[in-house]
Formats: structure tokens, sequence, C-alpha cells
């Protein structure tokens, strides 16, 4: 049996560039704090290969530095494989960071787009994997090739799209998949992460990438931890996932249609916050939709403080639209109210896109007519 971790989409020396400059190299040092974490579990708990499947480096950033950190991380666990598939943001060449520095010799790198294999007898297992040597890959390297060792584990460490026939990133179809016969396929480019699922005998999933790095990357983030057992051909595995940061990016859609008071709305948001277990470790992102009475005017700022103390982050956005009753509209002669009676028809429309149209139109009309607040897009 051999124990084995699977991670990818690191991208060390991420510039956050959404993020605040003294927040954004915070989070660089948490991202480099979850990787080393990630690298001393490996060492303290006997696993014996560790495949990362791309952009473990973000190369238009990368510095000296942050190589040697990585180097020092590697180095700490020597007992422990590295098995390196650049991606597209980190191809290999020849002024790369993989070639530019003196690695330790448990560190095993893909060097060229074609198939290559790193043989560990000690542990009967073999591990496929290929480079990018570039920022675009359009073919997969291992198209028609099968493997067959029945004594021997076999793992294919590649980044590139699977399902995906026509990416630049190398496509990688489900059939080729297949017929490739690998014991598990540890595959990298999708930062979400998937499940382990399984296709003609061959377990394969998206670890998804360490920490999130932005409202684009949500939720609470891992690495693939697996038990692998192969004996007279037949494959015994246990799969599980481990966290190493707990700091994460959650957006959450409040519906507040009903509500009448500003308190209501904070309890609500409130309880929803406790539900969902948020807590210091969370950048939060709330949009609050619905209808409101049109007396009701959110102050976003003010909902974000009252609700978020106990967050790491917490902006809000008023997505709400205005409930006008038809006594009010007619009364206004102004140019709002005759927005208001143009629209309010198309806003009960058969037609589900008229009615977003309409009602996108609604709250970015009223947002601009009311003491000419505009709205972020």
């Amino acid at each position: 049996m051999i124990k084995l971790m699977h991670c990818a989409d690191i991208h060390l020396d991420s510039p956050f560039a959404s993020n605040r400059l003294d927040d954004a190299e915070q989070r660089r040092r948490e991202l480099r704090a979850a990787f080393a974490a990630m690298t001393v579990y490996a060492r303290d708990n006997g696993v014996d290969l560790v495949l990362i499947a791309g952009d473990l480096f973000d190369a238009e950033y990368v510095t000296q530095d942050n190589a040697a950190f990585v180097r020092h991380c590697f180095a700490g666990a020597p007992e422990c494989r590295f098995i390196i598939a650049p991606g597209n943001h980190d191809p290999y060449t020849a002024n790369s960071v993989y070639a530019q520095t003196d690695w330790p010799g448990n560190v095993y790198i893909f060097d060229r787009p074609e198939m290559q294999c790193f043989h560990f007898d000690d542990i009967e297992t073999d591990v496929y994997g290929y480079a990018f040597t570039s920022s675009v890959l359009k073919k997969y390297p291992l198209d028609g090739t099968a493997v067959n060792a029945p004594d021997r584990i076999q793992l294919l460490c590649a980044h590139g799209d699977l399902g995906k026939n026509e990416s630049e990133y190398c496509p990688i179809s489900m059939d080729s998949l297949m017929q490739n016969g690998f014991d598990y396929a540890a595959l990298g480019h999708i930062h979400a992460g998937t499940e382990v699922s399984e296709a003609g005998g061959t377990r394969y999933a998206y670890s998804g990438c360490l920490m999130g790095r932005d409202f684009g990357e949500a939720g609470l983030k891992s690495a693939i931890i697996a038990a692998v057992e192969k004996t007279e051909g037949t494959v015994n595995a246990v799969f599980r996932r481990k966290a190493f940061t707990r700091r994460h990016y959650e957006t959450m859609i409040l519906d507040v249609t009903g509500a009448q008071t500003m308190t209501e709305i904070l309890d609500l948001t409130s309880s929803r916050i406790r539900e969902r277990g948020y807590e210091g470790d969370t950048m939060l992102r709330i949009r609050i939709t619905g209808m409101l009475p049109s007396s009701m005017r959110l102050i976003p700022a003010t909902i974000a403080d009252a609700v978020g103390a106990g967050l790491l982050e917490c902006t809000v956005y008023d997505e709400t639209l205005p409930i006008f009753d038809q006594k009010t509209m007619e009364a206004d002669r102004s140019v709002r109210g005759e927005f208001l009676r143009r629209l309010t028809p198309l806003l009960s429309s058969e037609d589900e896109e008229e009615r977003e149209r309409a009602a996108l139109a609604l709250r970015y009309g009223i947002a601009a007519l009311s003491q000419g607040r505009t709205l972020e897009l």
C-alpha cells in the first residue's frame, strides 16, 4: 500500500490584484503557510508521493525567494517524493524556476510535452505525466497510450481540460482517459475541485486549488489524500480531503422579500450567517435580493458593519427591487413615474428573459433616478 497526496493550482506568488497592498501581502503569506503545512503533513504522516498537477507557481510573478522557500519545504520531507507536472501558468522553459533551481533529489519534474514516466521500484509505482512548455498545449500527449502492469500502481499526474476537446490547455477526452488504464489520474487546472469519480476502471479527480484567491474561488479548499493498494491487478483505494488553511471566500444570496424594517433584515442576515457557520476565517460577500417597500432604502455599509463583526471581511450589495403601488405610480407625474408605468407590466411578462431584463432595468433605473445613485454592474 502507498500513501499519496494530490494537489494543484497553488499559484504561489499570485499577485492577489483585487486586494489592497497590505491585504495582498497577507494573502501571499497565508498561501505559503498552507503549502508549508501540506509538506509538513506529508512528512509527518508517511506520504510516499505528492503529485502536484500544475500551476504550483505563477510564472509571471515568481521570485527567487519563493523558489528557495519551496525548495526548503521539499528538502524538509526527504522521505517523500514530489512529482510536478508544470501547467499553463508555470510552464517548463529554459528560464523557468524549474530549470533554474537546484532541486533536492526527492523532486521529480516532467520537462517536455511528450509522455514521460518516473518509476519508483521500492513502492512498485509508476507516475506518468508531461509538461506544458508554453502557455498552451493543444494535444493530450497520452492519446493512444495504455498502461498494463498488474503488479504495479499506475498513476497519472497531469494538467489539462477533461472533456473539453477544443481547449488550448491540453484537452483530455474521457475516452482517452479510460483507454489509458491508470489506477488514478491526479488532475489540475480546474480550481473548484471535484469528487473522485471512476471511468473504465480509472479513478480520477481535480484536487482544486489549495487556497481560494478571490470570490471566484469560493469555499474551503483542500488537497486529496489517498491510500492505494494493488493486488493481482485489483486496486483498492480510499480517498479523503484535507484542508491546510481555514481562510476562505464565500458568497451568500439573501432574499429579503416581505421584510418591513431594517431590523428584520439584520436579524435575517445574522441568522443565515450563523446557520452556515461563517466565522473569523470567512471573507463574505452578501448579495441582498428581493422586493422591498419603496420607502425602504438599504445602506450596504451599515449592514456590513452590523453583521460582519465576527467575520474576516464582509461586503454587502443591495440588489433589491422597490415595490410601488398602482396609486403611487399614477400620481407620480415625474420621469420616475413614467419610467415605472412603462416598465412595471414587463415584470409579469410570460417571457422569462424579458422579466429578467425588466427587473434589471428597474433596479438600475430607480437607483439612477433616486438622488443620482448608481449601482455597480
